[in-house]
């Protein structure tokens, strides 16, 4: 008799084990999609957001191209101003001509060359707002 109820407790405690394990991958496959979700709509939001100001952020570049060939003059520093205004010249096309989508992705294909060029572009807008 003690056999059968130890049986039948080592039973029990194992279908219950086998429920909670079940319980589990469903928790974290609904998790999982959860995350899947959110990060689609983040994404998808954010494209929407950089396409929006894509144009204004374009143009804004361009004046800041125009405004360095102006402050060039005939220093040592001309061919590095030419060249930070040829740099913005190019990331105004580069936003004009791509979607926010294309950005991304030649963004991520290419982040060490996004950031050298975001903080060379910096660098030239603090000199010449110091100037």
């Amino acid at each position: 008799m003690q056999q059968t109820t130890t049986n039948d407790l080592a039973g029990r405690i194992g279908d219950q084990a086998s429920t909670a394990a079940g319980q589990a991958k469903e928790l974290a496959r609904v998790g999982t999609q959860q995350v899947k979700e959110i990060t689609q709509t983040t994404r998808e939001r954010a494209l929407r957001e950089i396409d929006s100001r894509r144009e204004s952020i374009a143009s804004e570049v361009e004046k800041l191209a125009g405004t360095l060939e102006n402050q060039r003059g005939g220093g040592q520093a001309g061919p590095v101003i030419d060249l930070a205004a040829s740099a913005a010249r190019k990331l105004s096309t580069a936003l004009k001509d791509n979607t926010a989508e294309q950005l991304l992705r030649s963004a991520t294909r290419n982040p060490v060359a996004v950031l050298a060029g975001t903080f060379a572009l910096g660098f030239f807008v603090t000199r010449l707002f110091k100037a």
